[in-house]
This record gives structure tokens, sequence and C-alpha cells, in this order.
């Protein structure tokens, strides 16, 4: 991966979890659809849609997870495009989890972000807050999450490493 690429990169993603809600769904591969993972335990929702990179799997054997930043709610199961502005990097019981973030590229509200450092930081902010609270009163669950954000050429670089299938291109 080139340390100096300028233009975050985009990639499709899967909708799991719409804006607002305090119901985890995850795509099940067995069944082919959406499956309930569990009902947080808490009165936190999640602060935007929430999804997966397909064709990824990360060291805790889940696809990598991003947050998709959109004033909609979109349907879990959806498939949308999206530009990767950065991430940050969490620790749970199942190992290092990173949470990349992304805006939609056909939102004419939030297509025109390219990094992290160009968002609102009340948007940094709940994503931050939400990950260091959603498993609260869970049972032998926890998580750590960083200090710090990385940016969209880190996130390049964790997507690359770990792409477990070679992708085809878009062609629109």
């Amino acid at each position: 991966m080139n340390s100096f690429e300028i233009t975050p990169i985009t990639r499709d993603v899967v909708i799991e979890v719409p804006t607002h809600s305090q119901i985890k769904y995850e795509f099940d591969p067995l069944i082919g659809g959406m499956r309930i993972d569990r009902i947080l335990h808490n009165s936190n929702a999640f602060p935007w849609n929430y999804g997966f990179i397909p064709n990824t799997m990360s060291p805790d054997n889940d696809p990598l997870n991003i947050f998709i930043l959109c004033n909609h709610t979109l349907f879990p199961g959806t498939t949308a495009n999206v530009r990767v502005l950065g991430g940050i990097k969490t620790y749970d019981e199942k190992g290092v989890d990173h949470k990349l973030i992304s805006v939609i590229t056909k939102d004419p509200e939030f297509s025109c972000y390219y990094s992290l450092n160009s968002l609102p930081k009340i948007y940094t902010n709940k994503i931050k807050y939400f990950l260091e609270h959603y498993k609260d009163g869970e049972p032998n669950k926890f998580i750590n999450v960083d200090e710090h954000f990385y940016n969209h050429n880190i996130a390049s670089e964790i997507i690359n490493e770990f792409t477990i299938f070679p992708l085809i291109e878009d062609v629109d």
C-alpha cells in the first residue's frame, strides 16, 4: 500500500444495522441472510448505519466492520458504495477489531467528505462513545477503544491486508 495515497479508497459494503437501532444484526453466510446477533443490553443505539466489507476477514474471524455515515436509515442487507475515511482500533473478547468509518459516495450530504478531519467532530465523538459503551451490561463481553482515530491511508492498508478474495473493480 502506498502511504502517500491522496484519495481515499471506495468499496462496496453490506449494511447490517440501521442508524439508531438497538438490535445488532449480522449477515449469516450459512443462511445467506441477516440474523439477529443480539439486542443491546443498555440504552445505547447505533449512531450511524453499520455493516461490513465483503471479501475481508479480520483477526477476530469476522469481516471488517464499518460505520456508514448517512442521514438516512438504510435497510439491513443493502449494498452501498462508500468512501473509507479512516477508523479506530478496538480490542474485545475476540481480539483486535478495527472499526472503519465511511460515507456513501452517492449521498449529496456526505459525499463531500474525504477525511475524518473534515467531518464535524461530533460525528466521530458519537462513534467513540458508542463503542466505549455498547457492550455495557453484557456478560462476558468487553471492549477497549484506542484513544485516537486513524486516517484513510491506514484504513486502506488494513483493508488490503485483510482482503481474502480479489476485488472486481467498479465499472460505474
